[in-house]
């Protein structure tokens, strides 16, 4: 039957068993102001898919040599060591793309898990994975979507004599699995897109049997590939690679920081940094919030009070509380209720239950915060409120879709 890419990421994690990671989403709506009236269209709307507050990733910096890593901390003000606050990504100056980052030198990727000399025992049976989409043309410039010795040979830097072939299975199927994609990307200097490019997505993979060459010099060229990768724009990211990487042996015998978070120092930061902290609160935060009903939502009025909480500046739950008991009521607008207007407050009737179940859980982020010590940060708040306010708009706005 036909091979279904599986997508997303494999989460490894030690003494636990494989699954799927996606890192967590929102949608962000926005109204667009007419630049000519200055006003806002009816129904003239705009959003961002942006990655939820309180994750946290792990990447590469690779630096030709010390000069090139000193001058990139001069030009961007990186402190080593130390937490640096960053922004990163679109809509900064509307509060987006705030991540704290630490940046730890480094001799050897993280991503392979163990040195080369310890996966590579033999010039037979090596698998070949790719760690991240990889763009190879051939010499007419027409891009590579699959495996095939002639580039394979080529971007590996093989010497003359020597010759690779992908294996076969009983059979006699082709062992290598490959998917493509094309790459888009905008010149933001000239103001016009980059030409596309062609490349095999991160996770394809290929077993190998090279000929015409010993261990070592095989071992040497190997670890060229996987310290320089492969193919077009590696300075971007692509082409990174891995041979025999140990997921295929169960991380057998694997001894990694890569397998545990404490080098990450995500723990409870009573020592670290406040930062570290905040983050610690956030994923505890996350945690709960995935535990609690959200049924009492569902109505687009929910919104509102998503809203409120999202740009609150408070930091006590009766505060917040109070904010949300004048959700409704005409008199917040105007100095004195409307004559005549007799028309019930959705938030008192029908939308009880829903405020009741949003002061429950104000009532376990203040408990939360105080278990972490934070009860007095107000970016604790803020990033608990952000949270918070973003899981009662999911059901509202979907709600809001559905009526559309």
């Amino acid at each position: 039957m036909k091979l279904e890419a599986l997508g997303g990421f494999i989460s490894l994690v030690r003494n636990a068993p494989r699954s799927k990671h996606k890192p967590k989403q929102t949608v962000e709506m926005h109204i667009r102001i007419d630049r000519k009236s200055g006003r806002v269209n009816t129904g003239d709307l705009y959003g961002y898919v942006a990655l939820e507050p309180g994750q946290y990733f792990v990447g590469e910096i690779t630096c030709t040599n010390q000069s090139v890593w000193k001058a990139l901390q001069t030009m961007a003000g990186l402190q080593p060591e130390e937490v640096n606050e960053l922004k990163l990504g679109k809509a900064t100056q509307r509060g987006y793309g705030k991540v704290s980052a630490v940046f730890r030198p480094r001799e050897k990727s993280l991503w392979h898990l163990q040195d080369l000399s310890q996966r590579l025992t033999s010039t037979q049976s090596v698998t070949m994975l790719l760690l991240s989409d990889a763009i190879v043309p051939d010499p007419w410039g027409r891009f590579w979507r699959g495996f095939d010795p002639a580039w394979l040979k080529r971007e590996l830097r093989l010497p003359p004599e020597a010759e690779v072939s992908i294996d076969r299975n009983e059979d006699k199927e082709v062992l290598a699995f490959s998917a493509a994609r094309t790459v888009d990307a905008f010149n933001a200097k000239l103001g016009l897109p980059r030409t596309r490019d062609i490349a095999i997505v991160a996770g394809s993979s290929v077993r190998l049997t090279f000929t015409g060459i010993d261990l070592s010099d095989l071992l040497k060229a190997l670890e060229e590939a996987e310290a320089q990768g492969i193919g077009l724009r590696r300075d971007e990211g692509f082409g990174r690679v891995a041979f025999n990487h140990p997921v295929y042996q169960q991380l057998q015998g694997v001894e990694s920081r890569m397998l545990d978070l404490s080098p990450l120092e995500l723990g409870r930061a009573s020592n670290s940094h406040p930062s570290v902290a905040i983050l610690q609160f956030a994923l505890d935060w996350l945690k709960k919030l995935d535990e609690q009903p959200l049924s009492h939502f569902n109505d687009e009025r929910f919104e509102a009070v998503a809203r409120l909480l999202h740009t609150s500046r408070q930091t006590s739950v009766e505060a917040i509380k109070q904010e949300l008991q004048r959700m409704g009521r005409p008199e917040n607008l105007l100095a004195m209720p409307l004559s005549g207007r007799d028309k019930p407050n959705f938030f008192e009737t029908d939308g009880k239950q829903g405020m009741e179940a949003v002061q429950r859980m104000l009532d376990m982020l203040a408990e939360e915060l105080h278990n972490n010590q934070l009860d007095r940060s107000p970016e604790a708040w803020r990033i608990g409120l952000q949270l918070l306010a973003a899981r009662i708009a999911g059901p509202a706005r979907q709600k809001a879709q559905e009526r559309r």
